[in-house]
């Protein structure tokens, strides 16, 4: 064989076995802020400085577990206080090294190098997760397309209120969905006391802790009559469109598209 031939063959043969750490890219502002893409068959490439301290940033909700390494004491390796990262501070000239990093969700592989001449150092390292973020984007693709539907299902539900008694307490806007019924008040306005009336006494029973999202107060079912207080200030509020024998969606929602189910169940 000829010669040439035998000595490409053989330096390619050495590149496919070679091994390759995954060298993290550079941030638009400052090439010593890098960012990785999270491989649990990867080694990630680190360059520090002696002197310098150097962060790794994982995810948010995960937890170190345990850390491991051929010299981890000598890089000055610990944990961040939320243990979600660790700290490399090298004090001295040292040789390169691995470190092993374990997580309550994940397992990491480091070769740790000091930054050689013309090589910037890293002061942070922060790690991508395109598994996790293609998750959580369905989730709420999801979330708005459940959302959109029970709009669709019920695009102005029963709107027919009317409010008698004090200005200063009627909400902006008061309606139902069948299920539940809304009131929405001021940005930043007092939420009244809340009572609904009950029998033909019209006995009031107060709603503890309705439930608020954005200024909109949420009440469990749908009522013929609502009063609200404050002090001596009194506003009633009258559901003209009440309908005592209509029938709930069989959903348990408001739209027929989309069904409540309880954790738990299959129903």
């Amino acid at each position: 064989m000829n010669k040439r031939i035998l000595s490409c063959l053989t330096a390619l043969t050495l590149l496919s076995t070679a091994h390759a750490a995954q060298e993290p890219e550079p941030s638009k502002g400052d090439p010593r802020i890098r960012y990785v893409t999270y491989d649990p068959n990867n080694v990630v490439l680190i360059y520090s400085k002696v002197g310098a301290s150097l962060l790794i940033q994982f995810q948010p909700d995960e937890q170190l577990v345990d850390m491991v390494g051929g010299d981890v004491d000598a890089w000055g390796a610990a944990s961040t206080k939320a243990r979600n990262g660790i700290f490399l501070k090298p004090a001295a000239v040292l040789p390169e090294t691995n470190i092993q990093v374990i997580t309550n969700r994940r397992t990491y592989n480091f070769e740790v190098k000091l930054a050689p001449k013309g090589k910037p150092n890293y002061l942070t390292v922060r790690f991508r997760y395109p598994d996790d973020e293609r998750k959580a984007i369905s989730a709420a693709t999801e979330s708005d397309q459940v959302r959109a539907l029970l709009d669709a299902g019920s695009p102005a539900g029963n709107r027919r209120y009317t409010v008698q008694g004090s200005s200063e307490l009627a909400p902006l806007e008061a309606w139902d969905d069948g299920r539940t019924t809304f009131l929405r008040f001021r940005a930043r306005a007092s939420v009244p006391a809340i009572y609904v009336a009950r029998g033909d006494d019209e006995s009031l029973e107060q709603i503890e802790s309705p439930t608020t999202q954005d200024d909109v107060v949420q009440i469990p079912g749908v009522r013929r009559k609502l009063v609200l207080r404050i002090g001596r200030q009194v506003a009633c509020i009258f559901n003209e469109g009440f309908d005592a024998h209509a029938a709930r969606p069989a959903t348990n929602t408001a739209s027929p598209y989309v069904k409540r189910t309880l954790k738990g169940t299959s129903k």
